[in-house]
């Protein structure tokens, strides 16, 4: 079947096909095919997706959109992307196997999950690739874009989602729109029976998460609460920037290009940079063994602003201020998000050979890491005002 799908696609002629080593947890038909030079064969997953039209549309706008920023700006070393064409000359492939595409694998680059073995100027390079990706999405329109995830980055139905899954009352916090309910309807209903339930409730941990996740729900919907009033820009972003979909030119050690393009949508752009600085600064990972050992690490996010403000321009009073807070807004949605499907019964983040508390495991990460960035607040504040500052100059 798969070589009846590569048959399809312009790629030249195969020499041979091989299970995609790299693949992701979403899209897990994943395969490398050999032909004129290298491409990474990939089926949508339909039970994540439920529009898949939607997320190649946008694929192809964010993917356009970045290689005009590419040839525009020649001495940043952002590198273009390519998808490959069928016969029919669309860059998909809707079969009776499900929406397919065929990306090229961009030669001498390489890819980093964490900064431990990343180049020394990793962090600052991020950020410089952050401030690309916001300068790529403001070439967008967010009007004509469609959230591939209809929900996805929705702090406000995350914590509806939550309210709903606590009080064991979903009809009372359904969404209001047919489309939001047809994409999320399913995670506001509990999968567990009433004495499970409670037992992983009345955890000592989780009771101490859900104190937490109440006690900053200000910051925790700082970003969505700003989109509302208008003080912060809705545009469109990548909606996933962690350091991994991020890839470096092996010779230069130069950010050059952002990868894996299946959540493209409106938001304000300070939803990505949040994501990445609550991923990247956490040193110690979102799997470590041991919460007490995580912390957010001031110098990566000092690297990081120092490279997003390199290369950021026009940025308003409201975007400054938010950079501090964006990380915490994250930190608090991923905690959130962990916490939730834990005492849901693990239907979203779905064990895979782990223990029955992984995910409580995985919210109680992400609330240590909530609680070192709230004690760093002032220094994180200091640091941005400080890179503002120097920029200026």
């Amino acid at each position: 079947m798969v070589n009846e799908i590569a048959a399809q696609f312009d790629l030249g002629e195969v020499i041979r096909i091989e299970s995609f080593e790299e693949k992701g947890n979403i899209n897990s038909d994943a395969f490398r095919v050999v032909a004129d030079g290298d491409w990474l064969l990939q089926r949508i997953n339909p039970e994540v997706f439920r529009f898949p039209d939607r997320v190649m549309t946008g694929y192809v706008q964010w993917l356009d959109a970045s290689n005009a920023f590419a040839l525009v700006n020649p001495d940043l070393g952002w590198r273009e992307l390519e998808l490959a064409e069928t016969a029919d000359e669309t860059p998909w492939l809707e079969s009776e196997h499900g929406w397919w595409r065929a990306s090229r694998l961009l030669p001498n680059v390489r890819g980093y999950r964490k900064l431990d073995g990343a180049p020394a100027n990793a962090s600052f390079e991020l950020g410089r690739g952050l401030a690309i990706s916001r300068a790529i999405g403001s070439m967008l329109v967010a009007e004509e874009i469609e959230p591939s995830l209809p929900g996805y980055r929705d702090a406000e139905q995350y914590w509806r989602q939550h309210q709903a899954i606590w009080s064991g009352e979903p009809t009372a916090y359904l969404p209001e729109s047919p489309e939001l309910l047809q994409s999320t309807g399913r995670h506001f209903e509990r999968r567990l029976g009433e004495p499970e339930f409670e037992a992983r409730r009345d955890n000592p941990v989780a009771q101490q998460i859900a104190r937490l996740l109440q006690a900053h729900l200000t910051e925790g919907r700082y970003l969505s609460a700003g989109l509302a009033s208008g003080e912060l820009e809705k545009t469109v972003i990548h909606g996933d920037t962690k350091l991994d979909n991020f890839l470096f030119d092996a010779s230069s050690a130069e950010i050059c290009a952002l990868i894996d393009l299946d959540t493209v949508m409106p938001h304000t752009w300070l939803v990505d940079f949040g994501d990445s600085m609550r991923s990247v600064a956490n040193l110690a990972g979102e799997h470590t063994e041991n919460p007490a050992q995580v912390s957010f690490h001031l110098p990566t996010f000092e690297s990081a602003v120092n490279g997003f403000l390199s290369l950021a321009d026009e940025l308003t009073d409201a975007e400054v201020k938010a950079l501090s807070v964006a990380p915490l807004s994250l930190a608090w949605e991923q905690c959130l998000r962990f916490f939730t499907d834990y005492l849901r019964g693990d239907t979203y983040y779905v064990l895979q050979d782990q223990p029955v508390d992984f995910n409580l495991h995985r919210a109680a990460v992400q609330a240590t890491l909530l609680e070192s960035m709230l004690a760093q607040q002032e220094e994180m504040n200091a640091i941005v005002l400080r890179s503002v500052e120097s920029t200026a100059d």
